[in-house]
């Protein structure tokens, strides 16, 4: 990656990463698989396959200065768009390329993956133009779905991030059988743009979402968030108090939840998100925080999550 990168959140040194199995080739990227597998589950085999996964994200425009290294816009409020992946394994189930789309659009393909030092739950991947943390398809934190952050446009005025949460929502019983509140957890991963627009701030968080069947409501809330700026290790000294909450909601037999989540520093917005697995085993979601008063400030917390019963 060129040396003066705009990335808001990912631009992780080469100290916080360890090699992933299978990666390597150019910077542009493989191409994409013309033949896929519809995704059911991380337990089932995945070698020598191309495994592609839908679901939701959100994502914005940005504009950006070269010379001061700043980020001068960024669209509010965000948009909400269908979102997929496809990540393929070598024959020995080595995780070797990563395709994202965004809404029609396709983000970037990648096949320089590593795992992140700083937490194995995650794999990051990069390309001259673009840029990408996603969980970790060989992690054990989650069996049905997929998570995480994008940005493409490096070193232009001008780009796109987003956020997406993917996974297997078919035939997913709600409320499960059983159970009258279920105690989720899970992790945030996420990017933040200061309000003088200073980007390449990554956020590490970790995520409790209790849920009551009966009343159809989810109260959401972080801790222990640690942030890196620059590719630095990460630290609990974080630029304001990025710790979230709220509660969202959804409708009786409807997969399918929404809701306010709030920074304690103040940003807001709405987050969208549904259950995975046959028995809404986990649940996962997107945010993009902003300030709710002011409307051309850059300041925005992005997001996306995914938790574990």
């Amino acid at each position: 990656m060129q040396t003066g990168a705009k990335t808001w959140a990912f631009l992780i040194a080469s100290s916080m990463l360890s090699a992933c199995g299978g990666g390597g080739g150019g910077t542009v990227g493989p191409t994409p698989p013309l033949v896929t597998t519809t995704f059911t589950s991380w337990r089932d085999p995945v070698a020598g396959k191309a495994i592609k996964i839908d679901g939701r994200g959100e994502e914005v425009s940005y504009g950006f200065d070269l010379g001061s290294q700043l980020i001068t816009s960024i669209e509010h409020p965000p948009r909400e768009v269908s979102a997929s992946a496809v990540f393929t394994f070598s024959d020995a189930g080595n995780l070797n390329g990563l395709f994202l789309t965004s809404g029609s659009t396709p983000v970037a393909a990648f096949d320089q993956i590593s795992v992140m030092a700083a937490d194995q739950d995650f794999v990051t991947a990069a390309s001259t133009t673009s840029t990408a943390i996603m969980s970790n398809p060989k992690s054990t934190a989650w069996d049905y779905q997929s998570f995480g952050v994008w940005e493409t446009g490096l070193d232009t005025n001008s780009g796109s991030h987003g956020v997406m949460s993917l996974g297997n929502s078919a035939g997913t019983v709600i409320p499960p059988s059983g159970t009258t509140n279920s105690n989720f957890i899970g992790k945030v991963i996420g990017s933040y743009v200061s309000a003088t627009g200073q980007g390449r701030t990554t956020v590490l968080a970790d995520l409790v979402v209790n849920v009551d069947w009966s009343t159809q409501s989810l109260t959401l809330s972080t801790l222990n968030t640690r942030t890196s700026t620059n590719g630095s290790l990460f630290t609990t000294s974080t630029p304001v108090d990025l710790t979230i909450s709220g509660t969202l909601n959804y409708a009786p037999n409807i997969n399918g939840f929404s809701g306010t989540l709030t920074t304690a520093s103040g940003l807001s917005g709405n987050s969208t998100g549904q259950f995975y697995g046959p028995n809404a085993e986990e649940l996962g979601g997107v945010f993009i925080l902003q300030d709710p008063i002011n409307s051309t400030s850059p300041e925005t917390y992005s997001g996306a999550y995914g938790a574990k019963r």
